[in-house]
C-alpha cells in the first residue's frame, strides 16, 4: 500500500538566494508535475534565479524512469536562467544524480548536494 502525502514546501530567501525546504511523498511523475508548478510559480514572483530546494525530507517513490520523465518536464518548463541546487539524502543519492544529468543535459543549471552548505558554494 502507498501512503500519499503531497508534497508540502515553505520558501525563505536572502537577497539573492530562494531557499525552498519541502516534505512529503512523491509516488509519480504527476506528484512531481503538481509540486515544480506550485514551486515554479511561487519562485518566479520572486525575481530571483539562485535555487535551493532542500529535498532531505521529501520522499521519493520514484523509478528511474519516472525520475528520468522528471528532469524532462522540469527542462521543458523551467527558464534556463535558474541555477537550481537540490539537497537531497545518501540513499537519494544515486537516482538524483540521475535526475541532474537529464536536467543538465538539456540546459538547465542543476546540480545535486547533500549539504546546505555545499550547494551555496556552487550557487556563488
Amino acid at each position: 500500500m502507498v501512503i500519499r502525502i503531497p508534497i508540502d514546501f515553505s520558501l525563505t530567501q536572502t537577497d539573492d538566494i530562494i531557499y525552498i525546504k519541502a516534505k512529503g511523498s512523491v509516488v509519480d511523475v504527476k506528484d512531481f508535475e503538481d509540486y515544480a508548478m506550485r514551486m515554479h510559480e511561487v519562485v518566479m514572483t520572486t525575481g530571483l534565479r539562485k535555487i535551493i530546494v532542500d529535498e532531505s525530507e521529501a520522499d521519493y517513490q520514484l523509478s528511474m524512469i519516472e525520475s528520468y520523465e522528471t528532469g524532462v518536464l522540469v527542462s521543458e518548463r523551467s527558464p534556463t536562467n535558474l541555477k537550481v541546487a537540490v539537497i537531497t539524502t545518501d540513499e537519494g543519492l544515486e537516482q538524483a544524480k540521475f535526475w541532474e544529468n537529464v536536467t543538465v543535459n538539456r540546459g538547465i543549471r542543476a546540480a545535486v548536494f547533500l549539504t546546505k552548505e555545499e550547494a551555496e558554494q556552487w550557487l556563488q
